[in-house]
């Protein structure tokens, strides 16, 4: 059920960046308007996740993941529905608070289900389901696209939603209601996360396209810098924090979530720019392109589940260790790599990155939810779900800003410049250790 759900509100992740096109034909809009479609969802589900998380925790798991099912289920009908562009982007910014409330309290529920020195395998599955669903968007999406409308795209989604609910509504276990008295909701912290959230995602966003030294990307910028630290002091005296500072009290979770946002932020960085070089320097078609880069989607579906079981029997460490160095070698072969030579090192070097990713995704999820107490479980949840928002877009806006630095996006000097400081910063990671108790003391403190 928990997959489902996580398939249905993913699947159209990637394929909407090549449905922006015949969007903006349908519509009579610009593709400069259009991408919003692609960036409001992103946005929205970074502002809400936080609060998502803990609404999670305060008012039930299973409460809160109907209620984001419901609401993103609305989202993709209104979106496929759309007769303007103001209402698509309005449709998808509702797909997008749906989705924050689905997965922290998805996860935190299949993670609830196995104990914690098992909770490695679920989240094996919930990497490859992430890995394989936009995967498949871009093997049928493109199919629907050229041959009906891109409206499909997200009518193809609503089935998958309502078999989710209804199998939620025949196997989720009630709630179980805190024996604790409830304390009062954090509402300023959850009104100032958001904000802060905001502001960093719309710099890490839009600065590119602003300019790093622009008024308006240095007002974004000090307002990210303002609110953070504010954030944090409210949390630190909040009665019931939505992001609670004792989750990063221990060394488990900060070095998880540091690990986890770089090598995140190396992969979809060089997610964007690689398809940039084999179309604009190669001259590759983009059908051409799509098929080539499939093998690292599909490594990384592969490898989820049997991260999960080979992190059961070896603890987080070396799995994020080995991850994070297969993801840095591949960059480092990207750096190398010219669109003249012949692919099959290429696959293999995107084979090494998906799958290191994937280790990387499953052990660091494991170390934070299994490090975290049974009352921030959803909280935790959340903290992962922010820091892969947040690392996506700060990824992506660092080494589109690094290649526009090193002379632009038509000399193949800048890719190799971009791949090589990819490389060093997941390289990096490889030789952070995050050392996890085992056995008794876990079980004892979880």
């Amino acid at each position: 059920m928990v997959l489902l759900a996580a398939f249905s509100t993913n699947l159209t992740l990637t394929i909407l960046t090549i449905a922006l096109a015949p969007i903006a034909l349908d519509l009579h809009v610009s593709i400069g308007d259009v991408a919003w479609v692609t960036l409001a969802p992103m946005v929205v589900s970074a502002v809400v996740t936080p609060a998502a998380g803990r609404l999670a925790d305060r008012a039930g798991r299973k409460k809160t993941w109907l209620l984001g099912i419901v609401v993103a289920t609305l989202g993709m009908l209104a979106s496929g529905l759309a007769p303007t562009l103001p209402w698509l982007i309005v449709a998808r910014v509702v797909t997008g608070a749906g989705t924050a409330l689905v997965l922290p309290s998805g996860l935190a529920i299949a993670a609830s289900a196995w104990s914690p020195e098992e909770q490695s395998v679920p989240l094996g599955y919930w990497t490859s389901t992430m890995a394989f669903s936009p995967t498949l968007g871009i093997l049928l999406g493109g199919v629907a696209i050229e041959y009906a409308s891109w409206r499909v795209l997200f009518f193809a989604q609503l089935p998958i939603a309502l078999v989710a609910t209804v199998l939620a509504l025949s196997v989720l276990p009630a709630d179980v209601p805190s024996e604790e008295s409830p304390r009062p909701f954090d509402g300023l912290g959850a009104l100032v996360g958001a904000a802060a959230a905001l502001a960093a995602l719309l710099w890490m966003v839009r600065a590119p396209h602003w300019g790093f030294l622009s008024a308006a990307s240095l007002a974004v910028l000090a307002l990210a810098l303002v609110l953070v630290p504010l954030f944090w002091r409210i949390e630190q005296r909040a009665e019931e924090p939505v992001l609670p500072p004792r989750l990063f009290e221990r060394q488990v979770t900060r070095r998880a979530l540091l690990s986890r946002s770089m090598v995140q932020a190396v992969y979809m960085g060089s997610f964007l720019i690689m398809p940039v070089l084999l179309t604009r320097v190669g001259g590759w078609s983009p059908g051409v392109v799509a098929a080539a880069l499939l093998p690292r989607p599909i490594a990384m579906g592969i490898v989820g589940p049997l991260a999960g079981v080979l992190i059961r029997r070896t603890g987080v460490s070396g799995p994020t260790q080995v991850g994070a160095l297969l993801v840095g070698l591949a960059c480092a072969y990207y750096a190398w790599f010219d669109p003249d030579m012949s692919y099959w090192p290429l696959a293999l070097a995107l084979v090494a990155q998906g799958g290191g990713l994937a280790l990387v995704s499953t052990a660091t999820a494991a170390a934070v939810t299994s490090d975290s107490d049974a009352r921030d479980l959803g909280a935790s949840s959340a903290s992962l779900g922010l820091t892969t928002a947040l690392a996506n877009a700060g990824g992506m806006a660092l080494l589109l800003g690094a290649l526009e630095a090193l002379g632009g996006d038509l000399v193949p000097s800048a890719y190799s410049g971009s791949f090589a400081l990819a490389a060093a910063l997941a390289l990096g990671m490889a030789l952070l250790p995050i050392r996890q108790p085992l056995g008794d003391e876990l079980v004892s403190r979880t």
